[in-house]
């Protein structure tokens, strides 16, 4: 699995942790990964996850069987969000990976604003149909949302 944007692996190591059958690749940028390494090993996951330094507007390491998109595509207008997804599709392609968005998209017809990634960089919560229309211009089509037991929403993409 390949978190994007994933910061200094928190959820990742936690993941992987929990699932010792799982690899996982961190990406973020690399002052941010350059912090990761201490937490995977106190997490005892080191030997299982890569460490990747760039941005997500970079293509991404291919070939995951899933992309995991935690509070990312939220702080980004639509033009920069549908490029993370298109990002995420073109990796996820060759082995019909699955990309998981959790927080960004909301289930309701009216996203909840939130003031200071509005007025700071632009971004927006997004309801599920506007979510859906951003998904296929990006090459991606929903296949499942639902709530999680945490109480986030979560939606499930597969590359078309």
């Amino acid at each position: 699995m390949v978190d994007v944007g994933g910061g200094t692996g928190a959820l990742l190591a936690e993941i992987l942790r929990v699932r010792p059958e799982i690899e996982g690749i961190l990406v973020d940028l690399p002052r941010t990964v350059a912090r990761a390494n201490a937490i995977m090993q106190a997490a005892g996951v080191g030997e299982r996850v890569r460490l990747v330094g760039q941005s997500f507007f970079d293509p991404l390491p291919a070939g995951a069987d899933l992309y995991l998109l935690k509070s990312i595509l939220s702080d980004w207008p639509d033009r920069e969000a549908k490029l993370i997804l298109s990002r995420c599709a073109q990796a996820a392609c060759p082995n019909n990976g699955r990309i998981v968005l959790l927080n960004g998209v909301s289930s309701d017809e009216k996203a909840d604003p939130e003031l200071l990634m509005m007025v700071l960089v632009g971004g927006k919560e997004r309801t599920l149909t506007e979510f859906e229309t951003l998904a296929k211009e990006a090459s991606l089509k929903v296949q499942a949302t639902g709530w999680l037991p945490s109480g986030r929403f979560a939606v499930e993409c597969r590359p078309v």
